[in-house]
């Protein structure tokens, strides 16, 4: 029969666990410390900083009163280039180059087939004629509520820190619009200024 362990047998072995124990913290402890003298340390002279922009705002200003036509029919694409244009200007109010596309966004109640519907956006006093069917044009995303769809007129359009630039804007319906399927209908579109950080 084995014999029973004594009360001061139990404290004695509680007691080498526990000197075990602090030995193996405290020798730890000091590896720790002889590694930490034998580490180098150097720290960069300058500081690195990256600071966000603080503006990013372009102005939007109409120079004459949108277009609103009564009645369209269809018409030539040399008329549609001497109708009368809706003229804006853009205005870059931040201290930064920005990129903007100008898009125009059709609005809900537009009723009309882009197929029909001929464009034409460039910078005031350029009369070369670059119209095309809005059709044709590249989508993007919309911005307006509502809106059923956002067509890109001039991409990637730069304005340097307080530069400024004028467009004029014609819309006309095509010379080949059928009457079955262009007439009795309505468009109703806004020009939308979508801008970022230019970073050449």
């Amino acid at each position: 029969m084995a014999k029973r362990k004594s009360k001061k047998q139990d404290n004695d072995a509680k007691r080498n666990i526990v000197i075990g124990l602090v030995f193996t913290i405290v020798l730890v402890c000091m590896l720790g410390m002889v590694y930490a003298y034998w580490l180098v340390n150097r720290t960069q002279d300058t500081t690195n900083i990256i600071t966000t922009m603080g503006c990013l705002s372009v102005a939007l200003e109409s120079d004459t009163p949108a277009i609103n036509v009564a009645n369209a029919y269809p018409i030539s694409t040399d008329a549609g280039m001497l109708t009368t244009p809706y003229t804006f200007t853009l205005e870059n109010e931040c201290e930064t180059a920005l990129m903007s596309n100008i898009t125009l966004e059709l609005l809900g109640a537009t009723t009309l087939d882009s197929l029909y519907v001929r464009s034409s956006l460039q910078e005031t006093g350029v009369s070369a004629n670059n119209s095309r069917l809005l059709s044709s044009v590249t989508t993007t995303t919309t911005t307006i509520s509502g809106a059923k769809a956002s067509h890109v007129l001039i991409p990637n359009v730069v304005l340097a820190a307080g530069a400024s630039s004028t467009f004029d804007l014609r819309l006309w319906l095509d010379s080949e619009a059928p009457y079955e399927f262009a007439s009795d209908k309505r468009f109703e579109a806004k020009i939308v200024i979508v801008s970022a950080p230019f970073t050449p």
